[in-house]
């Protein structure tokens, strides 16, 4: 078994992007940790975020992710509290919510976000890119990292060319967090970070029995990053967090779309 601490010096070589545990319902999967969103305007004329923001979204995720891969405990006997621990410890540190509301937004943040963003969102072409990425994983399960940049321009090409407002939005923070997802979980040979690659590696070795998937990891990040986008639109008039605090909040939430990912394919 690996030691956790060469995820630190990796990441600090790469540079690819610019405790405390809190009490928490240990299983992610419960139903008692929901925000009721049903009155909530979803799709907004303007657009709220600025290109910058929008990667800064994306590489939030994947300092969070980073954070929660180096100080995993893969001797655990108990990966939903040892995976969610760290993320509430995240919130903690850097989102001023209670500690329900911590919960809330996590487990809504993984509530079905596909079938969320279809239902909510004013323009089709953002579940037509979330498609497009979902048939580019399973039409090149042995991509490069290289391959996945050039899918991200012919898509964003489309996007800037057919939606508009809070809806295109939407669809640039799912490919930007698609395509830093990728970089962070692919292997260093694929021309990825090969950090979380060698994680799952170490988490596979320590589960096993365990295959787990990356792309399936990377599709729910894209898709959580929608998702969260949608829900979190309300906080910036009367909500609790600044647009500042709300970027690194959306980045939060869809690192969370990686942690479950893993923990549901642990599951299986």
């Amino acid at each position: 078994m690996k030691n956790s601490k060469k995820y630190i010096l990796i990441f600090a070589v790469l540079c690819f992007s610019a405790c405390k545990k809190d009490q928490f319902n240990e299983n992610p999967k419960s139903d008692s940790n929901k925000i009721d969103y049903s009155s909530v305007a979803y799709s907004l004329p303007g657009r709220q975020l600025t290109n910058v923001q929008i990667d800064s979204i994306a590489i939030m995720h994947n300092n969070f992710l980073i954070e929660v891969i180096s100080n995993y405990d893969l001797l655990t006997t108990n990966n939903d509290s040892e995976m969610l621990s760290h993320f509430i410890t995240i919130g903690i540190n850097n989102f001023s919510l209670s500690a329900s509301g911590r919960l809330a937004f996590l487990d809504s943040s993984n509530n079905n976000n596909y079938q969320f963003v279809a239902n909510h969102s004013d323009d089709a072409d953002v579940i037509i890119i979330m498609d497009d990425a979902h048939l580019f994983l399973v039409n090149n399960p042995s991509c490069n990292f290289s391959d996945i940049q050039d899918f991200i321009d012919d898509e964003k090409t489309f996007a800037n060319s057919n939606i508009a407002g809070s809806d295109l939005v939407i669809a640039l923070a799912f490919l930007a967090t698609f395509e830093k997802s990728s970089y962070l979980w692919m292997p260093f040979l694929k021309g990825g970070s090969g950090v979380g690659s060698a994680f799952l590696i170490d988490l596979e070795e320590a589960n096993p029995g365990v295959a787990i998937n990356w792309g399936d990891i990377v599709e729910a990040d894209g898709r959580a990053a929608c998702g969260v986008l949608l829900r979190t639109w309300y906080m910036a008039g009367f909500g609790p967090l600044s647009w500042g605090s709300i970027v690194g909040a959306i980045g939060w939430g869809c690192a969370w779309g990686s942690g479950y990912a893993i923990l549901s394919q642990l599951w299986e």
